[in-house]
């Protein structure tokens, strides 16, 4: 999406003059949970906002106000039914980034079961990117085994993290994986009324 700079040779006058459209902003759709919509913290502190900003600032492209799908407590599937209420099947973006699993880790469910959803939710963010793998950020999955939460023992979080995060890791090398699992402390969580979990 670029701008396109048309240039006759000659006098001037008002039918040789230089003319530019206006660029169009980059689109950015952005997949997940709470970590991605960013419970209990303001819309511009929000992860895909932040990358927005910093976007904006760091390189020559433009990027618009993200697309933002996600909610606290989802899994795989709950983003999947997300996805379909937005009726954006179709829709082109010109980046897409995804994180979620974390609530499939804390209601128990399987890894085998995560695999075969994220392996197909993989593809769909994949489709969203106009089937550019390159254009896809999977991110990992912070580590809230460290947090100070009220988490039963027997769920083991951090054994199930570890798995989870290999699984995160596209088969697709072109997808580019982003660990952002050393990044999270106990100071930098928000504890959820309605979720304890994110």
């Amino acid at each position: 999406m670029s701008g396109l700079l048309a240039c006759k040779m000659g006098a001037k006058s008002p039918e040789n003059e230089i003319q530019m459209t206006t660029k169009e902003p980059l689109t950015y759709l952005a997949l997940g949970d709470s970590y991605t919509i960013g419970e209990g913290v303001e819309e511009k502190d929000r992860y895909p906002n932040q990358l927005v900003d910093l976007l904006n600032e760091n390189t020559e492209n433009t990027y618009s106000k993200p697309k933002i799908i996600a909610k606290t407590g989802w899994t795989v599937d709950e983003l999947e039914a997300g996805i379909k209420n937005e009726f954006i099947e179709g829709q082109m973006y010109d980046l897409v980034t995804l994180s979620i699993g974390v609530n499939n880790q804390y209601r128990g469910r399987s890894v085998t079961e995560y695999k075969k959803e994220f392996e197909q939710m993989l593809l769909k963010a994949i489709g969203f990117a106009g089937n550019l793998p390159n254009h896809v950020w999977v991110l990992s999955i912070p580590d809230w085994g460290v947090t100070p939460l009220q988490v039963p023992m027997t769920r083991t979080p951090r054994k199930w993290h570890r798995k989870l995060t290999n699984l995160t890791r596209p088969k697709n090398k072109s997808v580019k994986n982003m660990a952002l699992t050393t990044l999270i402390s106990p100071k930098n969580t928000v504890k959820s009324e309605e979720n304890p979990r994110c």
